[in-house]
């Protein structure tokens, strides 16, 4: 189920040029190309091309106002403001002040920052269109798109340090109405995706591949959804939680689909504490885990209580999952999750949890199938040697392993964000995609086995078909990269002659830096974006985007860290937003030699508009591309083609 089902969003279009405001959440029409525009970012990069991005301040005011604010962004003619972040100290915004947003002349916005991103002023900057260090492990994100007709002006109180504001300068005879506070955006979303299916269960040799689905006709794909059972759930877990004792109980309401014939609810513990047993009710009836069919049939939410019973230390919870059948033969559908702990109070809020008695929370790591931990290395390579390749209407734009294309290349770790998911509660969890890939006659998806063993699963396609596609547009695409970083030269995410949209990616960062060294040194690097340059670099002034480090590119902040534990830099807990994610943090494990990570940033409302190329890049090391590691990255995009 869409994570962004836990959000209400409105969908009335703010004006005829595309994607603009709400559109970016609700139509999800990326394909649709837009000449004449050009994302842009202001930001507190070091202008002189070094590593002082923001930690001292120097060059994050563009100029100071007359009133003795620090202006940070300021841009004439119809835009939109699209996303900004911030980070300052691990665990707040709070010496930052408030923060101020003048569009068209008007003062749209003046609030302290730190309520604004902790979700306090309400509608229409509420969680997950918001986000504190909790929330993203040390950033600090707004990604309320704001259009504006002639201009905006951003200020903050007090210096910020670190920044970055994405905006789109549009065409000057581009249609926009102004952003409007009162659009409070609580009408509910429809995540009904497509109206038509395709499924096939597919068995491919090793060396060999397998066309398992095509389509005829025009339309939009809305839904991909693969299982491989050989592939398992990677075993490590890093993650917050919390726990209570004799007396103790929790509680949470989840969402599911009332068409349910079966269900069931998975708990993530510590199982190295044993004898854990509480008593389980749905709306107030006793149950087990595999819920009766009765306690869930037509409903769509469910109220489930844990009540303490015995364990050897407490009871504790990291994470809950809700899966259901839709019939007796089908799989296991993932329709709600809950993640416990002091990093996700706004996912807690969301699903009304409770918990009284608590004797802990915090952050432990632990292994999961101590038995199949073997098992599970020797099938990681499914993930990089399984390619799935997509043609529409004759041309193969997608050509790229499975796990890189779906946000987990280090092993099957759970991926939870608006165009991508994958699930490793379940039992076969599915990898699905809700990227839209328009085509106008054909489809076809096919498997190639590069694992050396002989594969056997299933795919499902749900598609809706057109009238008439929308001019002009792009098809669905994706560049995928693996290799070892040079010194001295940019790791290119993306590079791309003609037009067309670029729309975010997946990187997994494979560090062999040994303490007492810094083993993360490589965030160091910074984004470099050009823009309608035929595919090619220029020089460092002349980038349409310019950033402060990896992770602040992923919306995170401080090494993938905040200070939820009371300390900086201790852990690096995974985290999941619509748009954002770090979906894994292993330190010397299965096949990390040092530190690695796997993040993703999709980018829709702030997607990059190119009508003559694109070069989109990321620094590895603080100077000159100096820190080495291993990169992979899938960077998705739509393009023009004859």
């Amino acid at each position: 189920m869409h994570l962004l089902t836990t959000l209400a969003l409105i969908s009335s279009a703010t004006a005829s040029y595309p994607m603009l405001g709400w559109d970016a959440y609700t139509r999800f029409d990326m394909f649709t190309l837009r000449p004449g525009e050009i994302t842009k970012q202001f930001s507190s990069y070091d202008r002189t091309n070094g590593n002082n991005d923001g930690y001292y301040g120097t060059y994050s005011c563009l100029y100071n106002s007359t009133d003795g604010r620090c202006v940070i962004a300021d841009a004439k003619g119809p835009g939109e403001i699209t996303s900004i972040w911030f980070t300052y100290e691990s665990d707040s915004v709070v010496p930052i002040g408030d923060i101020r947003i003048e569009l068209d002349s008007q003062m749209i916005l003046q609030r302290d920052l730190e309520s604004l991103v902790d979700g306090d002023i309400g509608a229409p900057f509420l969680w997950p269109l918001v986000g504190n260090t909790n929330d993203t492990n040390g950033g600090n994100v707004i990604k309320v798109p704001m259009p504006y007709s002639k201009s905006m002006i951003i200020s903050t109180a007090h210096n910020p340090h670190y920044y970055h504001v994405v905006y789109r300068e549009l065409p000057a005879d581009a249609d926009v109405k102004t952003f409007d506070l009162d659009d409070t955006a609580l009408d509910a979303l429809d995540t009904a995706l497509g109206t038509r299916s395709e499924s096939h269960t597919f068995t491919v040799k090793s060396g060999h591949s397998s066309r398992v689905s095509m389509i005829s006709g025009s339309g939009v794909v809305t839904q991909l959804q693969l299982r491989v059972p050989e592939i398992l759930g990677a075993p490590h877990v890093e993650d917050d939680g919390r726990a209570y004792g004799q007396g103790g109980w929790s509680s949470a309401t989840f969402k599911l689909d009332p068409r349910n014939t079966q269900c069931q609810l998975t708990r993530r513990l510590d199982g190295t504490i044993g004898h854990q047993r509480a008593a389980v009710t749905v709306d107030g009836d006793d149950a087990d885990l595999r819920l009766n069919p009765r306690l869930t049939a037509g409903k769509s939410t469910i109220d489930v209580k844990n009540t303490f019973i015995s364990s050897d230390l407490d009871f504790n919870e990291f994470f809950y999952a809700l899966h259901c059948k839709l019939n007796v033969t089908s799989d296991w559908e993932l329709m709600d999750l809950l993640n416990v702990g002091p990093n996700n109070p706004h996912d807690e809020v969301a699903h009304e949890y409770e918990i009284n008695g608590q004797t802990w929370s915090g952050v432990r790591h632990y292994l999961y199938g101590g038995d199949r931990i073997e098992q599970v290395a020797r099938f990681l390579r499914l993930l990089s040697n399984l390619y799935l390749r997509l043609t529409f209407d004759g041309h193969t734009t997608v050509d790229g392993p499975i796990g890189s294309f779906f946000g987990s290349a280090l092993g099957k770790f759970a991926v939870r964000s608006l165009m991508l998911s994958i699930d490793t509660l379940a039992e076969n969890g599915a990898f699905t995609s809700w990227w839209p890939m328009p085509f106008n006659h054909s489809v076809a998806v096919e498997l190639v086995n590069q694992a050396g063993q002989p594969l056997q699963g299933s795919i499902d396609l749900k598609w809706a078909p057109w009238a008439s596609p929308p001019a002009p547009w792009g098809y669905f695409a994706t560049q995928h990269h693996h290799a070892e970083t040079k010194t001295g030269v940019l790791w290119n995410f993306l590079s791309e002659t003609g037009q067309g949209v670029a729309c975010g990616v997946t990187q997994a960062f494979r560090g062999a830096i040994l303490p007492p060294n810094n083993t993360l040194d490589y965030l160091e690097g910074d984004l470099k974006v050009w823009t309608n340059r035929g595919g090619k670099t220029g020089p460092f002034d002349q980038a349409t985007m310019l950033g402060t480090g990896t992770e602040d590119f992923y919306e995170s902040g401080w090494y993938f860290t905040d200070a939820q534990d009371g300390t900086y830099g201790s852990t690096a807990v995974p985290f999941a937003m619509p748009l954002t994610g770090m979906e894994a943090h292993e330190y010397r494990e299965l096949n990390c030699v040092g530190e690695c990570v796997e993040a993703s940033r999709l980018m829709l409302a702030d997607s990059m508009n190119f009508d003559d190329g694109i070069s989109f890049n990321i620094e590895h090391g603080p100077v000159n591309n100096d820190i080495n590691a291993n990169y992979e990255t899938t960077a998705f995009y739509y393009h023009a083609r004859d």
